[in-house]
């Protein structure tokens, strides 16, 4: 009876997730948009925006785009405050650290940069990466970076002297997703593979495989208790899972299309439309609700 209560809570918790933060999203070209209420757009980038962060002090928010830029806006006002050059390659993901001082970013060549949140200055570059960086995390502590690529591996960085301490090979196609646990002792990963992987950060062991979507794992999170794994897929559904045994608790349905989970909330993106994209006649933007995470 316990257990059932537990998992009910823990299905309320990402309900409210979801309609407190997500509302009715989707993505378009250049635009990514939550239709709860609209405050503000935010314009700029002249290609796909393909991943968005909060600043964890709540005053910025990071916008990475095909467009090979990294633009920081206000929170308050959509003012645009900085736009950050470098990669040469379309950029996939961005993540601020936990104190808010660094931003990491990821690109299709492989290559991750750290920069200086405060100055905009291109601190270091993470190479190892042979495959498109999908995505990157901080550990709760900000010492060190987890990062999935399509090269179908894991790498563990230094933050501070961008050394790769660990490389993590199991998944048989590219990784899509990445997570740290709030212990910082765990890590998860989703792939194309179709399954989520839980790896331990000391030793880099693979602990779990969990099985049961059939599609690629796009988005992954544990909940701030670090009890339960959220993890989003191709297919449109949602999955809660026993972070401690690897035990399926739930599968929640209702979206139609494409489904990522990030930075502790779940964001919903319908996958972009080729024609639309030709047929764009708009100037790319990021559309958010920005008033619930100020």
């Amino acid at each position: 009876m316990k257990v059932k209560i537990k998992t009910q809570v823990y299905l309320l918790y990402f309900m409210m997730i979801l309609l407190i933060f997500c509302g009715i999203p989707r993505m378009s070209y250049g635009q990514i948009e939550v239709s709860s209420e609209h405050r503000q757009t935010l314009t700029g980038h002249t290609d796909w925006v393909r991943s968005v962060d909060f600043n964890p002090k709540g005053r910025t928010i990071a916008s990475a785009s095909a467009d090979k830029t990294i633009r920081f806006y206000t929170v308050k006002t959509g003012k645009h405050e900085q736009t950050l050059t470098g990669h040469t390659a379309p950029i996939r993901c961005v993540r601020f650290s936990p104190n808010g001082e660094i931003l990491a970013s990821g690109s299709q060549d492989g290559a991750i940069y750290l920069w200086d949140v405060a100055t905009g200055e291109h601190q270091q570059s993470l190479s190892g990466h042979t495959g498109k960086v999908y995505s990157v995390a901080f550990s709760p502590d900000g010492q060190r970076l987890v990062s999935a690529s399509a090269d179908k591996t894991i790498r563990l960085w230094d933050v501070h002297t961008g050394e790769s301490r660990e490389s993590l090979s199991g998944h048989t196609d590219a990784v899509r997703s990445i997570a740290f646990a709030p212990d910082g002792q765990r890590i998860a990963s989703g792939s194309r593979d179709t399954t989520i992987r839980l790896w331990d950060v000391g030793s880099g062991a693979l602990l779990q495989t969990l099985t049961g979507h059939t599609e690629t794992v796009f988005g992954i999170e544990f909940s701030p208790d670090g009890q339960t794994l959220v993890s989003s897929d191709r297919d449109a559904m949602i999955r809660l899972w026993d972070a401690s045994t690897g035990a399926h608790q739930k599968t929640l349905t209702g979206h139609t299309d494409t489904i990522v989970v990030n930075s502790l909330m779940i964001r919903s993106a319908i996958k972009p439309n080729l024609r639309g994209r030709r047929q764009a006649t708009q100037k790319p933007s990021v559309l958010l609700n920005i008033s619930q995470r100020a």
